[in-house]
């Protein structure tokens, strides 16, 4: 079990979790834009863009982000 929590607090993967009207994002570099409709921000070698309505953000940590809102649209562009 032990082991279990280590690996878990020393995750450095990128991971984007989808509900119903919000977006866990953890692991992320770099946050680029932050408006109502429209949030862009950059992962190891990825940009995201995510829009939508009533973008809000309800977590804001290091490496760990919380977007509550419509969403109409995620998209992903390899960065090189």
């Amino acid at each position: 079990m032990l082991k279990e929590i280590r690996n878990y607090i020393n995750d450095n993967d990128f991971k984007m979790i989808i509900y119903d009207n919000k977006i866990n994002i953890v692991n992320y570099k770099l946050l680029i834009s932050l408006e109502e409709d429209y949030i862009s921000f950059k992962t190891n070698n990825k940009l995201i863009s995510i829009t939508g309505n009533n973008l809000v953000l309800k977590k804001l940590l290091d490496n760990e982000l919380l977007i509550k809102g419509i969403i109409n649209k995620i998209e992903v562009i390899n960065d090189k």
